[in-house]
Order: structure tokens, then C-alpha cells, then sequence
């Protein structure tokens, strides 16, 4: 993707005409989503980290067992992510830890729905934003992402959120929107990325 916004940058300088070049370009480098029909800015800490993640289905999709969903929601992973969360799940409940999960995979367009729903509510886009990645940009959608419960500040303070520090890098689980992150995204320790196991 980059190479081709590079390529029509150079197109733009030679063969734009002058008086257009900055505006051509500024098209470029904006990014937007589009809720309800109208066009928002991406801010940062999302601008420039929209993801590539297809729409998935089932499968690759594996369902996660009920007993690890609230409310015995019917939520998917990957396969690799989905069988690494069982194994590291039974692990956790021979120390008498009990996963909980609330979110899984959510595609481009279920992100959308969720930013109708809030705005519906009353809150403003620029509020949203501060704390929910936009349409695109989600980890969510990668197949690979569990919210695990209260999935809020709350969660911070429990016993499933310190065995997940100690343990979870041990099935490939990583907290990859930790307290002090480099992008200042909003931290979020509840959410868990399936990364595959690091040496």
C-alpha cells in the first residue's frame, strides 16, 4: 500500500498541475472512516496503522468453547489463536482461575456498528475515538484478539489479568495495548492478541 501511494505522489509532481499538488496530496495522506455517512478524520494514535484483515468466516473460524464466553456468547477465533486460548484456559483453571471472555472477533463493519450505537447514544466521534479504535483499524478484526472480563479498568485489579502477566506469552498471548505504549494508544488490559509463541 505504501509503495502505491508513493508511486501516485510522484505521478502527482509531474504530471498534476501545479495549483492542485498540495490538495492531491493531502487527499492521500488523510485518512477517514465513514459512519452514517459521514466522513471523520483518523487521529492519532490510529493514523497510519489501518489494518489489512479480510473479512473472516467460519471457517478459519473456530468457535470459542461457551464456557469461556459470558452469558455463553457464541464468539470466534482463528484456529491456532482459539486451540492456544483452551490449552492456556485449562492451565489457568487448575490454579483456580476462570477466563471469561466477551469479545473476540469483530469485523470492519461490526466496529462500525458499534461507534452507530455509541454516537446514537449521544457521544460525539471525538469522544469515541479516544478509546475505541476506528472501523479498520481494530485488532479485533485480525481473528486473533479476546477481551477477557470486566473488560474495563477493573480488570487490572484481578487474579485472571496477573496469572495472564505471568503465563500467557507461554501459549502466545501477549497484552498488546499495555499501560505505557509507545503509540499512546488507550491502555486496555483485558485485551489479549494471539501472536504465536516468541523464542
Amino acid at each position: 500500500m505504501q509503495a502505491i501511494t508513493k508511486l501516485f505522489l510522484i505521478f502527482v509532481v509531474f504530471f498534476a498541475p501545479s495549483t492542485d499538488l498540495w490538495a492531491a496530496i493531502d487527499e492521500v495522506q488523510e485518512e477517514i472512516v465513514v459512519i452514517s455517512d459521514v466522513r471523520y478524520p483518523v487521529p492519532p494514535p490510529w493514523q497510519g496503522h489501518k489494518l489489512d484483515a479480510p473479512s473472516l468466516t467460519v471457517p478459519p473460524l473456530m468457535k470459542i468453547p461457551v464456557n469461556l464466553t459470558e452469558n455463553e456468547s457464541k464468539l470466534y477465533l482463528l484456529k491456532d489463536a482459539c486451540l492456544a486460548l483452551i490449552a492456556m484456559a485449562d492451565e489457568a483453571e487448575k490454579e483456580n482461575v476462570h477466563f471469561q471472555i466477551d469479545s473476540s472477533y469483530r469485523s470492519s463493519w461490526y466496529q462500525k456498528k458499534i461507534f452507530m450505537r455509541m454516537m446514537r447514544e449521544g457521544r460525539e466521534f471525538e469522544d469515541i475515538i479516544r478509546y475505541v479504535a476506528p472501523p479498520g483499524y481494530s485488532e479485533h478484526a485480525l481473528g486473533t484478539v479476546v477481551d477477557f472480563t470486566p473488560s474495563n479498568w477493573r480488570f487490572a485489579g484481578t487474579s485472571t489479568y496477573t496469572w495472564l502477566q505471568m503465563h500467557a506469552k507461554k501459549y502466545g498471548f501477549f497484552e498488546t495495548l499495555p499501560q505505557y505504549p509507545k503509540r499512546k494508544t488507550p491502555w486496555e488490559a483485558w485485551h489479549w492478541q494471539y501472536l504465536g509463541i516468541q523464542d
